[in-house]
């Protein structure tokens, strides 16, 4: 198995979430592979929101059976595994915009707008 990282080595330190309906031993430990690791950290801030928040409801949230939680309108996956009382993220899924032809014309044309 890949080296784990632990939720707050990745993502920093998290607010519980704040409905507080919750126990605090159904709070499940988050570890992410080093693959998930280097992709969450190449996420833009709007790419971001989305996956913490599924994050949070993974870590928060009773076992079930699904092993991925996806947006179909961003194109975004996070694929999963549960053990026990963990979660390890082992991949996150995404378009990568940031190389399409549009995303360069887009920043071309706030360069031109800006200057």
């Amino acid at each position: 198995m890949d080296k784990k990282y632990t939720d707050s080595k990745v993502r920093g330190e998290r607010n519980d979430h704040p409905d507080k309906s919750y126990a605090a031993d159904e709070v499940r430990k988050l570890f992410f592979t080093e693959n998930a690791k280097k992709k969450y950290d190449i996420l833009t801030g709007s790419q971001k929101t989305f996956i913490d928040r599924e994050l949070d409801d993974l870590r928060l949230s009773r076992s079930s059976s699904v092993s991925r939680k996806d947006n179909s309108e961003l194109q975004q996956e996070i694929v999963f595994e549960e053990q026990n009382n963990q979660v390890i993220v082992t991949d996150i899924l995404y378009d990568d915009y940031r190389n399409s032809k549009e995303y360069k014309k887009a920043q071309v044309r706030m360069y031109d707008m800006n200057n």
